[in-house]
């Protein structure tokens, strides 16, 4: 496809998919993506929305890309684009150090949906 028979955003930007790549990634003319060439990522929360757009973002730019997800997660698509998925769980901290050990960038975009009703674990599972 060209870049001349592109769609057009609300702002006027060019954009186009990528149909070969998972979930039809956006581009840009002009993208830089060598920032994220062989950088080692950890990214918590792959095995939900953001968190796995975040994490198939990163693969598709070259990123090797861990992830820490529970033992009852599917993973199975996690694996398929590369991701090196370590079990474990947020309030455990020998867990978190498995799947970020090494890793030159953390993304943490694992969400606790009951934050509210126990602010000990809220915290537990925020900081490092």
């Amino acid at each position: 496809m060209r870049w001349s028979n592109c769609r057009r955003s609300r702002s006027g930007r060019r954009w186009r998919h990528e149909f070969g790549h998972p979930r039809g990634f956006m581009t840009y003319p002009g993208k830089d993506t060598s920032f994220w060439q062989g950088r080692r990522v950890a990214v918590t929360g792959a095995t939900g929305f953001v968190g796995h757009q975040v994490a198939m973002q990163l693969v598709h730019q070259g990123a090797a890309v861990s992830a820490l997800v529970r033992p009852t997660s599917n993973r199975s698509h996690l694996a398929a684009a590369g991701v090196r998925c370590t079990e474990g769980h947020l309030e455990d901290r020998a867990s978190i150090v498995r799947a970020c050990g090494g890793c030159d960038i953390l993304f943490h975009v694992a969400a606790g949906v009951h934050v509210g009703e126990d602010w000990d674990l809220a915290v537990r599972s925020n900081v490092l």
